[in-house]
């Protein structure tokens, strides 16, 4: 009888130490260093998910790769102040952040890639991506899908366009995109819907032409052509409406960096040169300028 009664003690210890511990954190976490997140990992070894919110804010943070194990935080994200910090890898496994406050992404003078945030599909209430000096386009927040109440999108000055941002539903109540003094092309999907059924405030403006308005925006938003196959390969397809006159096309790599760029037309552009991956079109009309994702396989 002691026999079993010790088994079954030594099997309670094991699984208890042994067992992944789900949830940490519960008031949250603020990381100042790099050394807090390298010994994260160390410290919080069967952690997937942080009960409370992360801020992270520090001059000698490079990476984030002691957060590797985190696919939720349940409270807020803060990633603010960190003039070290160039992308946000190590956040890779993330899914969902936010809880009942949301994403922000600001003030980060180094940050050129958010490509780490690729499976996040739920920023919560609110987005703000702010004042981010180098960030040239938001890819990573392509699988963004929910946002329920605030977006802001201010004052950085590299951002190109916003093609990133094509899955975000329309059913979040303000929108507030302005400063972005390189930002062109503001016309995605989820920013278009909302436009055209606003459900709060709406605030565009000291932004590059062709997103310094709502109304610039709203016109594109209504401007129809074609761009097929998508993914391409060899050629590339440009149907665009009777009399309008297709006069340029720039092809940009997700860095921003132009690959390819055509004059001489006839609806039709070979690419074949083009390595595989994910880049931004641009297409120049006699009536309008549109940029949107392009995957090239």
């Amino acid at each position: 009888m002691k026999k079993i009664e010790f088994f079954f003690l030594v099997a309670f210890f094991i699984h208890t130490n042994v067992s992944p511990q789900k949830g940490c954190l519960r008031d949250g976490v603020t990381f100042n260093t790099q050394a807090q997140i390298d010994n994260f990992l160390i410290n919080n070894p069967y952690c997937d998910w942080i009960e409370g919110y992360v801020r992270i804010s520090g001059n000698d943070i490079t990476n984030l790769n002691g957060l590797e194990n985190i696919n939720l935080i349940a409270g807020r994200l803060t990633i603010e102040g960190n003039p070290s910090l160039a992308s946000l890898k190590g956040l890779d496994n993330l899914q969902e952040a936010g809880g009942y406050y949301g994403l922000v992404i600001s003030n980060n003078s180094a940050l050129t890639d958010l490509s780490a945030l690729n499976n996040l599909t739920d920023a919560r209430y609110v987005l703000f991506i702010i004042n981010n000096d180098v960030l040239t386009s938001l890819y990573g927040l392509n699988n963004l899908s929910s946002v329920r109440e605030y977006i802001n999108i201010s004052d950085n000055d590299a951002l190109i366009d916003l093609s990133d941002m094509e899955s975000l539903s329309p059913y979040y109540h303000s929108l507030r995109i302005y400063n972005n003094s390189s930002l062109s092309s503001c016309h995605v999907k989820g920013i278009c819907d909302y436009l055209a059924n606003p459900d709060g405030v709406i605030e565009i403006h000291d932004n590059a032409a062709g997103c310094n308005s709502q109304k610039e925006v709203e016109i594109r938003c209504n401007t129809t052509y074609s761009i097929y196959p998508i993914p391409a390969k060899n050629e590339l397809f440009i149907i665009i409406n009777i009399n309008v006159i297709l006069k340029e096309v720039n092809i940009y790599d997700y860095l921003g960096k132009l690959v390819l760029h055509e004059t001489q037309l006839y609806n039709v552009i070979d690419v074949s040169m083009l390595k595989q991956g994910i880049y931004i079109i641009e297409i120049i009309t006699n009536d309008y300028i549109k940029k949107e994702k392009l995957i090239i396989n």
